[in-house]
């Protein structure tokens, strides 16, 4: 079961009967490890030479031009996760760092909702990001899978994250 604070989501293997098929792909949310759930409010964290910083934002936060550059459909029913991995330079946040960066989105219904996540290189700052289809007031897990690049160990994270239609 995916759990979340005091409340269970229905059972994975039923989630997987409610797949919301975008872009014909079906995403697997492998619930065999360990992930760590980002307290409410709490966007960043710690392991040890890596930070990972996660958010997520309707599209329709995004300026105009950025959204044009990086070729996201600006809307109040699309959100947007976007995933960066910074490594420590003498114990403090270094520069970001390229990497491998999956995941799924799941509602509390457990609808599992695929989410294609691309990296993106601007200047010397990379970032990945994915989007999403939601509706007014939804809620999202976001199940996410982070490796550094030359590293062997994967960060297996939870992100919630609930979206408002203006």
């Amino acid at each position: 079961m995916i759990k979340t604070g005091n409340f269970a989501l229905i059972p994975v293997s039923l989630a997987l009967l409610l797949v919301a098929c975008e872009g014909g792909q079906e995403s697997v949310i492998d619930e065999d490890v360990d992930r760590i759930t980002l307290a409410d409010h709490i966007n960043l964290i710690d392991f040890g030479d890596y930070v990972v910083h996660i958010n997520a934002i309707t599209t329709s936060q995004v300026p105009a031009d950025v959204a044009r550059n990086l070729g996201i459909t600006r809307s109040d029913n699309r959100a947007m996760l976007n995933v960066v991995i910074t490594q420590k330079v003498g114990g403090a946040f270094g520069s970001s760092v390229k990497g491998t960066v999956s995941g799924t989105a799941v509602n509390l219904v457990g609808q599992l909702k695929n989410m294609a996540i691309r990296e993106v290189t601007e200047h010397d700052a990379t970032y990945y990001i994915g989007e999403v289809v939601v509706v007014d007031g939804e809620i999202l897990f976001f199940n996410v899978d982070v490796t550094p690049d030359g590293e062997s160990r994967t960060y297996y994270l939870r992100y919630k994250g609930q979206f408002y239609s203006n």
